[in-house]
């Protein structure tokens, strides 16, 4: 029995006529879920664009879009996994060497895999419900201003431009101007060059939590950090969970000091199991509420510098909080790579 993402390719892999509006209709809560863009979108848009999608299928290592080409489509993942690349426009009219640059992107080698090292400069990886391509569409010359790799077996949904235009142009352009504008004005990116200012919109995602939904829960793994655009977060912690989630921070402190812990009459190291069944059964969890957070500010940039591994507090939403988000994975490269020397 085929399932849902094998239901969709199946629908969309038809010509737009022989789509039945019950197939489609069957396919709305699968696409919302799926995909933050479909999940904004009203109905009746969203039917559209199921019913007039193309649907396209790249391999490993194919290109997709490749940088400085005129662009008339974007694309939503299915599933699988691209990568985005661009090549520093600056260097290439400062440097003669790299004036065919962007005529390479695509190249093989002689063993006929993909010659990365002429993609440019890796800025991210995109996977399933994640749109992309729909930057040359808002800009008046259409010209693509980033190549896509397909990383592994990838299923896409086409949308063209008069598609595009009719169903989901007003929301996207929102979303992107919004990140832009929000970069722009945010004094934690004003030393940033215009190119990485541009990679990290690209990289960032808006999401939407509902009032009392919990944003992050402290304990939990650090996997993103949260820049809050509308709404509010209190923020709580249990401190006598400190102990226990950086039992590393706690040890070092005992070795410098063992003060700090015997005020607490803690005489045991915490890695010690008498010495954390103890604290246990002592101690009963007990939110204190630090703060609330509100527009311009973020989650999660404290435990990034203190290098921790796990969030420090949970974060509940007092009313609808929309925020952007940027996944760990794409730090290093953004927040320390792309600032050093600026």
């Amino acid at each position: 029995m085929p399932n849902s993402l094998d239901k969709v390719i199946q629908v969309i892999s038809k010509p737009p006529k022989l789509r039945q509006d019950f197939e489609i209709q069957t396919l709305l809560p699968w696409l919302r879920k799926k995909s933050q863009l479909f999940s904004r979108l009203k109905t009746d848009y969203l039917k559209d664009i199921v019913r007039n999608c193309g649907h396209v299928t790249y391999e490993k290592d194919e290109v997709i879009i490749k940088q400085g080409e005129f662009g008339d489509c974007f694309y939503i993942i299915l599933c699988g996994k691209i990568g985005i690349y661009i090549i520093n426009k600056d260097k290439i009219d400062d440097d003669s060497d790299d004036t065919n640059a962007l005529a390479l992107v695509g190249s093989r080698t002689a063993d006929g895999a993909l010659d990365r090292s002429k993609l440019g400069n890796y800025v991210c990886p995109l996977g399933p419900g994640v749109p992309f391509g729909e930057v040359a569409l808002m800009s008046d010359d259409c010209i693509r201003t980033a190549s896509i790799i397909s990383e592994e077996k990838t299923d896409l949904l086409m949308v063209d431009r008069a598609l595009y235009n009719r169903a989901v142009k007003d929301v996207l352009a929102r979303e992107f101007e919004e990140k832009a504008a929000f970069i722009k004005d945010s004094p934690l990116f004003s030393t940033w060059a215009p190119r990485y200012k541009k990679q990290l919109a690209m990289a960032l995602y808006k999401e939407s939590f509902p009032y009392e939904s919990a944003l992050v829960r402290q304990g939990d793994p650090l996997t993103n950090i949260y820049f809050i655009i509308s709404g509010q977060v209190e923020m709580l912690t249990d401190t006598s969970q400190h102990v226990f989630q950086y039992p590393k921070v706690f040890m070092d402190a005992l070795d410098e000091n063992e003060k700090f812990l015997k005020k607490l009459d803690r005489s045991r190291p915490p890695t010690d199991p008498q010495y954390t069944a103890c604290v246990k059964k002592k101690d009963h969890t007990k939110n204190t509420k630090m703060c609330y957070l509100a527009k311009n500010e973020s989650i999660g940039e404290m435990e990034v510098l203190l290098d921790l591994d796990t969030y420090v507090q949970t974060a509940i939403c007092t009313e609808k909080t929309d925020v952007l988000v940027l996944e760990m994975k794409h730090y290093e490269r953004l927040f320390t790579k792309n600032t050093r020397g600026l």
